[in-house]
């Protein structure tokens, strides 16, 4: 990883302690972004966040903003690419601030310089279908016709911030953010603080509306089959913070976001297809072709090249004679396939597996 890739340190957000919640908001524009408070001596203070001030708290946009300043997590210049995208996804916030070994602000880094360093690694050939079913809850949809008030309550059910929204024929007709809505709770102009909370009466009016007219028309699509990197590269490109996967006839089939993306950096997050299939396996052997098919299995996932596996093991005149095939599927090119036969099942499965690890590491 090239740190300086990942530092950013010029044109940063600052504002001042002393500047309003409202003015410090205007300069953002998604639930993940921050806004950095500085003193006037240019010392570091904290961040002004969406997420903590609006979603979280609902404060009134004439708060200074020294009065609801966010401590996030302090990244470090020698900071892992894999601490780095964990702490943004605890924290909720994609642009925090950057240290060095003696606490000296240095600059600030974003999600998108995490997502174009993730998009160089091997894990990035992954399909964004397959990081798609591998995250918790699957695709939560909504239709256009529903209210808000259901787009609310399936927010707040599924803890997501985002609702792939859908018509009565399951077509794809847009998305809708938690963040969006936001701004329609809060009325303005009202009083000394100039901005309240809606009262019960229009907050009940405005949860009656259908969410056909609060959704986001502009999406980013991409097929199945479309790479993690690639999806990256049209996510930078759009300026957007998640990408929908439809099949041929626009029916949404899953959703990835830039959280997806970063929990990719974590151990077997996605379980790569495997598939054992045996023939007249006789008991004693058993658990042996049960501890060879959990071997393969864990020796796939180490490998980014490779999309699925299967297993097959046949056992044939009472044990006098085995066939065992290995067929290893990649994300481009042929499929690979090592075949062996024999009288000894353990001699058999030291060949295969030795077989295994030449092929995978040619």
């Amino acid at each position: 990883m090239n740190q300086q890739n990942i530092i950013k340190t010029e044109n940063i957000i600052k504002i001042s302690p002393d500047s309003s919640l409202s003015s410090a908001l205007s300069k953002l524009s998604s639930s993940h972004d921050a806004a950095f408070i500085f003193n006037e001596d240019g010392s570091y203070v904290g961040v002004v966040n969406p997420y903590y001030t609006v979603i979280k708290s609902s404060l009134p946009g004439t708060t200074k903003v020294e009065n609801c300043a966010f401590h996030p997590p302090r990244i470090y210049e020698n900071d892992s690419l894999e601490r780095i995208a964990q702490q943004m996804t605890e924290s909720k916030i994609h642009y925090l601030p950057v240290f060095d070994d003696n606490q000296n602000f240095i600059g600030i880094t974003s999600g998108r310089r995490i997502l174009k360093e993730i998009q160089q690694l091997p894990i990035a050939k992954t399909t964004v279908l397959e990081v798609s079913e591998a995250r918790n809850g699957g695709i939560v949809s909504v239709y256009d016709n529903d209210t808000i008030n259901t787009a609310m309550n399936l927010f707040k059910e599924h803890k997501i911030s985002k609702l792939i929204v859908i018509d009565k024929n399951m077509k794809l007709q847009g998305i809708l953010s938690y963040y969006d809505l936001t701004p329609y709770l809060i009325a303005s102009g009202r009083g000394k603080n100039q901005e309240k909370l809606l009262n019960i009466h229009e907050r009940n009016h405005f949860l009656q509306m259908k969410v056909k007219g609060y959704a986001k028309k502009t999406v980013l699509t991409v097929n199945p089959d479309t790479t993690v990197a690639d999806a990256i590269s049209e996510m930078i490109t759009r300026g957007m913070g998640s990408v929908i996967i439809t099949d041929g006839e626009s029916n949404p089939v899953g959703i990835v976001t830039t959280k997806d993306i970063f929990n990719l950096l974590k151990p077997n997050t996605i379980k790569k297809a495997f598939q054992l299939i045996t023939k007249d396996i006789s008991s004693q052997n058993e658990k042996v072709i049960s501890d060879f098919s959990d071997y393969v299995s864990a020796l796939i996932q180490k490998y980014a090249d490779i999309k699925s596996a299967k297993l097959l093991v046949d056992e044939e005149k009472n044990g006098i004679l085995f066939k065992i095939s290995v067929y290893l599927t990649p994300h481009k090119g042929k499929q690979i396939v090592i075949a062996k036969e024999g009288k000894n099942i353990h001699d058999m499965i030291k060949e295969v597996k030795q077989a295994l690890h030449s092929k995978l590491t040619e």
